[in-house]
């Protein structure tokens, strides 16, 4: 049957990305039902077409939309959620993240052009339910501390949600905005006005934010406006922009979100981005171009950020962020180069440098690999001082495929001018972890069930320091690993595999939080004496007890356990002084045998003096123990390599 399409009904399609093929199939194959103003309804493989009454001519055609189910609760759940946001209307530190979605409700949003979706809109709200929301939930990443503001954009700003905890009951609420009619303009002056507005409210030193900013086209501000044109309203914006990334800095992590056809012009937004990203903030810019798998991943990566700020801002210790971290005196070249640099490396055993000459010189790539609690990494590329062509065509704009080597530097300004100091922590903790690593791969090689072919082993990436006379500088330099195989296996705050511990408000014991005041090491204080006998913590060794699990009485060997019971070892190994943990780095399955390459270990020393921060700002010491065995289920394996008198206890506990 040939059928004839409407100007409307050909829109439609193109818009809804529905080939004429597939209106064919449904007409030959869907069920047949009445419609409206007597025309005929088609049914096929979730595909909708709408006919005339004489059945030939094509009126319309859609995808039916994805139905989301709201999630079900007791009475006690949506109690508990209403006692922790009250609790935090109390008590605004209680709040450990904010987080504010401004979500463009201009009358565009209504187009049914996404995929699976009714409108934008509805396509907007439900990946933010999904996503942001329930994704976080399962995976334990967020807890009732964790808070959500929703402001409208419109010509308007209002807010729909205000500084609800993250639960299940916002979800419900979120999923309800889909009912909400989007209508007018979408204006960014009143929603990032309203935005700073909520952020100083509700702001406290310890408490990380984060900003959604989702539009579907250019602002409406000088078209409402009549005393502005389109230039100064871009100036009004940019200037409300700059002003909240200075105020709030390394705290902000702010998510700019293109939501329109791969023509439209985003420019406006991703100017926003850049000034976030000059003050401080950890800044992404994303054009979904109407793909809502891209506006998930852009939704999930911002949620990682948002927990890696928590972390940060725990360890800060007050240190102020590079504002301009990876820009240098040449913009025009993508390399700083240093034509003589000096090798020092650690040793453990004189305790002090050892200086080795380095007569090759070095460039850091300005674009930045990563960006940890403390460091920011580069690509680094050895090359010979002598061969001037190289640093041409490096300066003229020539990039490697591929590093090597990588660079770290601190994100911190007061730690530039002691980089060496700075960097030397870092080194004493890994070389110390490496040791640890050893024992433990000897620990396993006794096992009955141990293979020198197929059995893991775990090692620590050698580190060392390029001294740059000329800049009195330090960068600390190892292996490049591969970014993709990239994984963080825990946390130093008790998460294991990405899923946070941050602990929720507790209802029942005060409403506080303990907040822990992290220092610099001073470079005079002594170790403690190795030997000395520490008191027995009655509590962690109870609280260690708890977790341990009979459930799998086989040997074998499971690579995913290895992690996990590293970092039990350590403790034990210690003789309960220390805990190797936030363990990341590369498995490499294809080895052999095959083996964990971690760095950036943190190492929690319990003190039996009270020193704080023995191995970093990292180092949570008891309380970072404490946080550990908190979330730590024990696997076969850190039954298998305990110390022979925790085995003994271990086995009294289980029966």
């Amino acid at each position: 049957m040939i059928i004839q399409s409407t100007l409307h009904g050909r829109k439609r399609r193109l818009l809804r990305r529905i080939e004429k093929t597939d209106i064919e199939e449904c007409l030959a194959f869907g069920i047949k039902e009445p419609s409206i103003k007597g025309r005929w309804k088609y049914t096929y493989n979730e595909l909708v077409l709408i006919m005339d009454p004489t059945n030939t001519t094509e009126i319309t055609s859609f995808v039916m939309p994805l139905e989301m189910e709201r999630a079900e609760y007791d009475n006690s759940y949506l109690e508990e959620h209403n006692e922790a946001k009250k609790a935090i209307v109390e008590e605004k530190s209680l709040c450990a993240s904010h987080t504010i979605i401004v979500m463009d409700m201009s009358g565009s949003m209504r187009r049914a052009d996404v995929p699976n979706f009714k409108s934008r809109h509805n396509a907007v709200v439900s990946t933010i339910a999904s996503e942001y929301i329930a994704s976080q939930l399962i995976r334990h990443q967020v807890k009732n501390s964790d808070v959500v503001t929703i402001i409208r954009m419109g010509t308007e700003s209002d807010v729909l949600i205000e500084r609800e905890p993250l639960s299940w009951v916002l979800y419900n609420m979120v999923l309800d905005l889909r009912f909400k009619r989007p209508d007018f303009h979408g204006n960014y002056i009143p929603a990032l006005e309203k935005t700073k507005e909520l952020f100083d409210k509700y702001d406290h030193p310890n408490v990380a934010l984060c900003m959604f900013f989702l539009s579907d086209g250019k602002p409406s501000d000088s078209y409402c406006c009549k005393r502005l044109n389109h230039a100064l309203s871009e100036t009004y914006i940019s200037d409300e922009m700059r002003t909240i990334a200075q105020q709030y800095g390394s705290r902000l992590s702010t998510n700019f979100i293109g939501f329109g056809p791969y023509t439209y012009d985003f420019e406006i937004l991703e100017k926003l981005s850049e000034i976030s990203e000059e003050l401080g903030c950890v800044s992404q810019f994303i054009h979904s171009k109407l793909d809502s798998t891209i506006l998930k991943e852009s939704i999930n990566s911002s949620a990682k950020r948002l927990s890696e700020t928590r972390t940060s801002l725990t360890i800060s210790g007050g240190r102020t962020l590079r504002p301009s971290l990876g820009t240098k005196e040449n913009p025009n070249s993508c390399y700083f180069f240093y034509p003589e640099v000096q090798n020092k490396v650690w040793s453990s055993i004189d305790n002090n440098w050892i200086l080795k000459p380095f007569a090759q010189g070095v460039a850091l790539c300005k674009d930045k690999l990563g960006i940890g609690a403390e460091r920011v990494v580069f690509s680094l590329h050895v090359y010979d001082r002598h061969d001037s062509a190289f640093e041409e065509a490096l300066s003229a704009g020539f990039r490697f495929k591929q590093s090597e080597l990588v660079g770290k530097e601190s994100k911190f300004v007061e730690d530039v001018q002691s980089s060496e100091r700075f960097h030397k922590t870092f080194i004493i903790t890994q070389q110390k972890a490496s040791e640890l690593a050893i024992a433990f791969n000897s620990s396993i090689s006794k096992l009955p069930s141990f293979c020198p072919y197929t059995t893991p082993s775990i090692s620590f990436l050698d580190c060392y320091l390029f001294y740059v006379p000329s800049k009195q500088i330090s960068i600390l330099v190892e292996k490049r690993l591969n970014i993709k195989k990239y994984k963080k296996f825990n946390d130093n705050m008790g998460g294991v595999d990405y899923q946070a511990s941050h602990p929720p408000i507790n209802l029942h014991k005060g409403l506080h939080f303990t907040t822990t005041v992290l220092n610099t090491i001073k470079e005079d204080e002594k170790d403690e004496d190795e030997n000395e006998e520490e008191e027995d913590d009655s509590n962690l060794a109870r609280m260690e007890r708890v977790t341990i699990s009979p459930s799998n009485s086989n040997n074998k060997i499971d690579p995913d356990h290895i992690p996990q019971a590293f970092s039990h070892f350590t403790y034990h190994h210690s003789n309960r002084k220390l805990l190797v943990c936030d363990l990341q780095g590369v498995f490499n399955a294809d080895t052999c045998p095959p083996t964990y390459e971690l760095t950036d270990p943190v190492i929690h020393y319990k003190s039996s003096i009270g020193r704080k921060n023995t191995f970093g700002r990292t180092d949570c010491g008891k309380q970072g123990i404490s946080d550990f065995f908190r979330s730590h289920i024990c696997n076969p394996l850190c039954k298998l390599v305990l110390p022979q008198k925790k085995k003994a206890q271990i086995m009294n506990v289980i029966g």
